[in-house]
């Protein structure tokens, strides 16, 4: 299982998580201090890196069967929307509930479906791309 992990995805749900963070901040958390600021980035980073590792696990786990690169892209996007949205409530329900109303957290909810279907879309229109340069450098190459 583990040689089917796809590293480079739980890397970048790192930076999606940076991403997210960061958006909240403006829309929703001031820090008072830099300190603050870097502390919430630090904790959205390393919660990107938990749910990239939970959806690449979920996603090692598939069967073979589920190879179609179109159908794993979108299972791949809804298994980190769902393990997103999960977490989110989670961490809401245990560090905020008190501080934030419903609202701040359906914000976060939202900012975070938003960024994580861009992410997601870019990374399958990247795998395209590629696969069409590629397509296109064998036909040359076999001319």
């Amino acid at each position: 299982m583990l040689n089917k992990l796809n590293i480079k995805g739980i890397w970048l749900s790192s930076i999606i998580g940076l991403i997210i963070g960061s958006l909240n901040l403006v829309f929703i958390y001031k820090p008072a201090n830099t300190n603050d600021l870097i502390i919430v980035l630090i904790a959205c980073t390393l919660i990107g890196l938990f749910i990239g590792a939970i959806t690449e696990v979920i996603t090692a786990l598939l069967p073979i069967s589920l190879a179609n690169p179109k159908r794993y892209f979108f299972i791949n996007n809804l298994i980190a929307l769902i393990t997103t949205c999960i977490i989110l409530v989670i961490i809401f329900a245990i560090t905020s509930a008190a501080t934030y109303r419903l609202i701040d957290l359906l914000t976060i909810i939202g900012i975070a479906i938003t960024v994580v279907i861009v992410s997601n879309g870019m990374d399958y229109l990247y795998y395209v791309r590629t696969n069409k340069k590629l397509r296109d450098y064998q036909s040359r190459k076999t001319v």
